[in-house]
């Protein structure tokens, strides 16, 4: 009972990674480019005709509303590796410089900026690979972008999207990081839904500046949501897997103690002295 107890904290990464998993290769192999005639074709299915409906409806509205057009280039930034990267050592050097004081004038736990170096070398880390692996996706897929990607300045191929990707394990790797940290649930509460919020406003962003399709968003997200997932939990299973792995050792060598035979010290025999 108390194995599975302590198991229970993995279960919501496996499950999100395993549903990001599963939405990504749907969407994947429904806009996937046939190869035919030494040239790559467009499917034509639901999936990507609604995405044609929804990028004409969206190009009608963006050319009558230049102020959207404008705002939603500025949230697009927020996405963008340039803007990530930079985000990432701010708050990174914040997070660890604020948790040395925290140590020295309050005297926390020195773990605290142990801690806080290490969940954000991971946040690095996972940020970079999940770059790396989305611009391998997208030369598999090879998708084309919409035909008004010239206006947002976007190269490249289409699926998944790079800035609705990075933005969901970026945003979502630091919302991790801040529930660890902030002891109020309002305030835990009020981090993750601002920072949700941002990420789907993101990927708005790139439909309506014509980027991106909407399953590239869509697509974006779950790979995101796979990658991001799995880190969590390798983040989870690791820390409990030493302290088992301790335990264990502790308690072998103290078995180990209580086999051994007890040694007696030889006594000292005196002969029999007689008067």
């Amino acid at each position: 009972m108390s194995m599975r107890h302590r198991q229970l904290p993995m279960a919501p990464g496996l499950l999100v990674s395993m549903g990001g998993l599963v939405v990504f290769a749907a969407i994947a192999l429904a806009v996937r480019p046939e190869f035919s005639g030494s040239i790559y074709q467009p499917r034509n299915n639901v999936v990507t005709e609604f995405d044609q409906d929804i990028s004409e409806s969206l190009h009608k509205i963006n050319q009558e509303a230049p102020v959207g057009v404008s705002i939603f280039n500025d949230i697009t930034e927020f996405g963008s590796y340039f803007w990530i990267k930079r985000l990432a050592a701010v708050v990174g050097l914040s997070l660890v410089v604020v948790s040395v004081c925290l140590v020295i004038l309050r005297r926390k736990p020195i773990r605290l900026p142990v801690r806080c170096t290490m969940l954000v070398m991971a946040w690095i880390l996972v940020m970079a690979v999940g770059e790396m692996l989305n611009m391998e996706l997208k030369g598999y897929v090879k998708r084309a972008r919409p035909p008004y990607h010239e206006a947002a300045h976007a190269t490249g191929y289409s699926f998944p999207s790079g800035h609705s990707m990075a933005a969901f394990i970026a945003y979502g790797m630091l919302a991790y990081i801040l529930i660890h940290l902030i002891p109020h649930r309002r305030g835990r509460q009020a981090v993750v839904g601002a920072l949700a919020g941002l990420v789907l406003s993101i990927g708005f962003s790139r439909m309506f500046l014509g980027a991106h399709w909407l399953s590239d968003v869509v697509g974006g997200f779950a790979a995101g949501a796979c990658w991001l997932g799995l880190c969590i939990t390798a983040i989870e299973i690791i820390p409990g897997m030493s302290r088992a792995a301790g335990r264990v050792a502790v308690a072998g060598e103290v078995a180990n103690r209580v086999s051994e035979p007890a040694i007696l010290s030889p006594q000292p025999v005196f002969p029999d002295k007689t008067l």
